[in-house]
């Protein structure tokens, strides 16, 4: 395999991890949701919204990193630490501050508080050990993926 399927293969993975445990975390945003009367299936459908349009951006992002990357023959640690700054962080932190954004229908807030607290908290993770996104996907997305499937938010959950 050349070092530019390689590397292709393994930000692929990636990409399949982040798309497959949830449609992202953001940096830390303290910002409550806001409650209001709308129906839970209205909210579905738009937070089910922002995560296709974040997956889409995220999947388009991929593609330009590893286009860019086409020499590499094996990813290095700084290779892993580059792509969550450049393409895996941007696009869930705006995914996080778009979701925060959205009314939350009355009572459900404290669930939809702990899903996205889990997204930031996978952004955490991430951050400290990008790697550990392919060798272990689980452990960073998979908590939040888990609270977004037990709300009903099954697109941002498994896409």
């Amino acid at each position: 395999m050349s070092g530019r399927g390689a590397f292709a293969v393994l930000v692929g993975v990636l990409a399949a991890a982040v798309v497959m445990f949830g449609c992202g975390g953001g940096g830390g945003s303290d910002t409550a949701v806001a409650e209001s009367s709308i129906p839970k299936a209205q909210y579905v459908k738009k937070a089910e919204s922002v995560c296709k349009k974040g997956e889409e951006e995220l999947q388009a992002d991929f593609a330009s990193f590893v286009k860019e990357h086409e020499d590499v023959k094996k990813p290095s640690d700084a290779d892993y630490a580059e792509l969550f700054e450049k393409v895996v962080e941007p696009n869930i932190s705006a995914e996080i501050d778009e979701l925060r954004e959205l009314e939350v229908p009355k009572g459900d807030a404290s669930q939809v508080e702990a899903m996205l607290d889990a997204r930031e908290e996978s952004v955490s993770i991430a951050e400290g050990e990008p790697k550990v996104m392919v060798e272990n996907s689980e452990k960073v997305f998979g908590k939040a993926s888990k609270l977004a499937d037990e709300y009903g938010l099954k697109g941002c959950a498994t896409r």
